[in-house]
């Protein structure tokens, strides 16, 4: 693998040439690591500087211990505060980082030349775009070409990440965990049938669906990074018989694209098969798709606890990430927590002892794994097992949250 000394420097701490001073402003690097699967691939060409990134900068949390002890309140039956849930904006006020503190790096990112999109009212990550070239400037790194030598290739074919540990001014560093978008190394693996009416009755929804209770009045999001088609919904309606909403099939779906989304790329079955599995129990449900592009863990997490519209988020993915990147959704998973959304994320075929460990590591939501059943003639619940290994137990890390609930 060739590597440049200045990723030798920063990645392995064997200097300070992370450190760059200018005649106005001392930089510092960020406490990110390399991403997953980095040490295993070799090092190309410069990556070309007007490429266009959709960038985070995720914030840390002024009151970390605050709003942990009002997420566990919230939610404990015993508490004055059980079920009293706040807007994102009220979590920035009463835990995040500041009102300076983010003014100070929006000003850093706009002079840099640096687009902004969103800046989230719990103030913890502000999503952007940027050229490769801007972001270079802005976080003092290279952004070079990889070729994986595992043998991962993303679905634009380029590999890329940062030769160096980003770095910012040294005034603001302490309060940004991470700068997301800068690599795409890091990305999701699946998580992955029956039909709308096995499920009902499998899991005894027949006798609530059949007196009306079909997802009306509730909004139901779903975290995605797959390719997905719209154009099945109206046959899954007419297929299995299911009850239109006022508007029409498809007239309750509604797609939030981040990063440039997924949902026109190729097909890999997740996206299909979780639209498809949601509205077949709750036709009658708001359906929003985060349609997230480029792997874009952080953008599809603000947006949803920005937008605070979902009563339940489904998400059926694995990711392997860096301790920084972990921190920065695990922040927006406790705001959402606090905003009364329940998040919900399938544990994998193997659970916990695949790589792709991520959200099951995460005390803010709800793990569900996959079963083998047995029915009768009627379609009725005979015997249930758990897939071998998932949901296999809590996988032990280093991550400060991840504390067994």
């Amino acid at each position: 693998m060739r590597v440049c000394p200045v990723l030798l420097a920063s990645f392995l701490g064997l200097s300070t040439i992370g450190l760059a001073q200018s005649a106005q402003q001392t930089y510092a690097p960020l406490k990110m690591s390399p991403p997953p699967g980095f040490a295993a691939s070799r090092q190309l060409t410069r990556l070309s500087p007007s490429k266009h990134l959709s960038i985070s900068v995720s914030l840390a949390y002024r009151d970390p211990a605050g709003i942990q002890r009002f997420v566990a309140s919230v939610s404990d039956p015993s508490s004055p505060e059980y079920r009293h849930f706040i807007s994102p904006a009220e979590v920035g006020k009463r835990f995040g980082p500041g009102p300076a503190t983010l003014a100070k790096v929006e000003k850093y990112l706009t002079d840099s030349g640096i687009k902004i999109k969103l800046v989230g009212d719990n103030g913890l990550s502000i999503l952007a775009d940027a050229t490769v070239a801007q972001a270079e400037s802005a976080f003092k790194t290279q952004i070079y070409e990889y070729h994986s030598l595992s043998g991962y290739a993303p679905a634009t074919g380029v590999l890329y990440s940062y030769a160096a540990i980003p770095s910012i001014p040294a005034d603001i560093q302490p309060a940004v965990v991470e700068i997301g978008g800068l690599e795409n190394f890091s990305h999701p693996q699946p998580a992955s049938a029956v039909t709308p009416n096995q499920i009902q009755t499998l899991y005894d929804l027949a006798p609530m669906y059949s007196q009306g209770a079909q997802g009306q009045g509730r909004t139901i999001g779903i975290s995605n990074w797959d390719g997905y088609r719209l154009a099945n919904v109206p046959y899954e309606y007419s297929r299995f018989g299911l009850p239109s909403p006022p508007g029409g099939v498809g007239s309750n779906i509604t797609v939030k694209t981040i990063s440039g989304g997924a949902g026109s790329g190729t097909e890999q079955g997740e996206g299909d098969l979780d639209i498809q599995a949601i509205l077949g129990v709750a036709p009658l449900c708001n359906l929003i798709i985060y349609d997230g592009g480029n792997s874009d863990l952080i953008g599809v997490l603000t947006q949803e606890a920005n937008d605070n519209q979902a009563d339940v988020i489904s998400e059926s993915y694995g990711w392997t990430l860096a301790s920084s990147t972990k921190t920065a959704a695990h922040n927006l998973h406790l705001s959402m927590s606090a905003e009364g959304i329940t998040y919900m994320a399938a544990s994998g075929d193997s659970g916990t002892t695949l790589n792709y460990y991520y959200p099951d590591i995460e005390p803010e939501v709800l793990l569900v794994g996959g079963t083998t059943v047995t029915v009768d003639s009627s379609g009725h619940r005979v015997s249930e097992t758990g897939w071998s290994g998932s949901g296999g137990g809590w996988k032990a890390t280093t991550d400060a949250f991840n504390v067994l609930p």
